[in-house]
């Protein structure tokens, strides 16, 4: 009869690593879970979300278009009506050169060669957009879309999408950096919950030895 077994990390100090890496010019660090099991397998907590990438001409392009429309409209006080679309996906894996780097620095620092390396299984994930103009944010963005439950493999990914009103298309086409240098992007937080095997616990127990054995 087969013998059923989970992914379960360890949440023992000495079963995680803090790992650094460097790569194009960059250095990030990651933290490690070594499987509670399996001392071969370790687990990435995934860093920050990213954009995804898809291959234009062979060539990997961020999943992400802002567009821009402004179109005749005779009702309106100026005549005109106009706004922006903003979509995107991304995921929670890090980059290609990222994971790689991740890979041999961690079989080298750990000192094991046969080390498996994998995305934290995740629980339950929550992902939030954090929109422009807080309180009056409908002056800026008029709906948005992608708050909410968010895929638990690191590797799917997840789509958002933004309608913007004029003023909305203006401030966030400065904040990506297409008319002024800017690299702070759009705003989101990913919730995530895991399942870990914490340290072993003990008690002591203390029994009078004749009552044991004593009859009620």
């Amino acid at each position: 009869m087969g013998k059923e077994s989970f992914s379960q990390p360890n949440l023992e100090s000495n079963a995680v690593r803090e790992i650094i890496i460097k790569y194009d010019n960059k250095e990030e660090s990651y933290t490690l879970l070594q499987d509670a099991v399996n001392k071969s397998q370790w687990y990435y907590i995934p860093k920050e979300p990213r954009l995804n990438e898809i291959l234009i001409d062979g060539k990997p392009n961020p999943e992400f278009t802002l567009l821009r429309y402004q179109f005749v409209d005779p009702q309106s006080t100026s005549h005109s009506f106009d706004g922006g679309i903003m979509q995107f996906s991304i995921v929670l894996s890090p980059e290609p050169k990222a994971l790689k780097s991740l890979d041999s620095t961690a079989k080298m620092e750990i000192g094991n060669p046969n080390l498996s390396l994998a995305a934290l299984p995740l629980k339950s994930a929550q992902a939030s957009i954090y929109t422009l103009g807080g309180d009056d944010s409908s002056r800026l963005v008029s709906k948005s879309f992608g708050t909410g439950l968010f895929p638990t493999f690191a590797s799917q990914k997840a789509p958002f999408a933004l309608y913007l009103t004029r003023w909305g298309a203006d401030i966030n086409d400065a904040l990506i950096g297409n008319s002024v240098v800017s690299n702070t992007g759009i705003p989101i937080a990913i919730t995530f919950t895991y399942q870990g095997l914490t340290p072993p616990a003990s008690l002591k127990i203390m029994a009078n030895y004749h009552k044991i054995f004593q009859l009620s």
